[in-house]
């Protein structure tokens, strides 16, 4: 009997599937909302020491909250999304794909109607993998 039960858990052994090390991945991309608030006008839309902190790959969501101008329309120099397909009306929304690298100095965005006193700062960085626990 002794003879049957290692017979037995030797084949449970040779099993056991290998050891694989976990590899690391790319973190998910997010989707982020930046509101546009009442009032703002001709304004920035924010400061340099509060930019919209982002990750190449995430979604970015421009919200037109501010009935104080007929629209917003965001200029960019391409990075670290396009430009901007047309003014945003009140109450609206445009999607961007972060798709480089951006300094909220660096980088001049604004809002194409108003010029470059009314800027937008953004700070983008390209996302780190996930690393594996060894």
């Amino acid at each position: 009997m002794r003879k049957s039960c290692f017979l037995t858990l030797t084949a449970v052994l040779l099993t056991v599937p290998a050891f694989s090390a976990p590899t690391a991945e790319k973190a998910a991309a997010k989707a982020i909302e930046f509101h546009i608030k009442a009032g703002t006008g001709s304004a920035p839309w924010n400061t340099p020491e509060n930019p919209v902190v982002l990750e190449v790959g995430d979604t970015f969501i421009l919200v037109n909250d501010d009935p104080s101008v007929p629209s917003h329309y965001l200029h960019t120099p391409g990075v670290p999304c396009r430009h901007g397909r047309g003014p945003i009306a009140f109450g609206q929304r445009e999607e961007f794909e972060i798709t480089d690298e951006a300094n909220p100095v660096e980088t001049v965005l604004y809002d194409h109607h108003f010029g470059p006193t009314a800027r937008f700062y953004v700070l983008s960085t390209k996302a780190a993998p996930d690393a594996a626990p060894f």
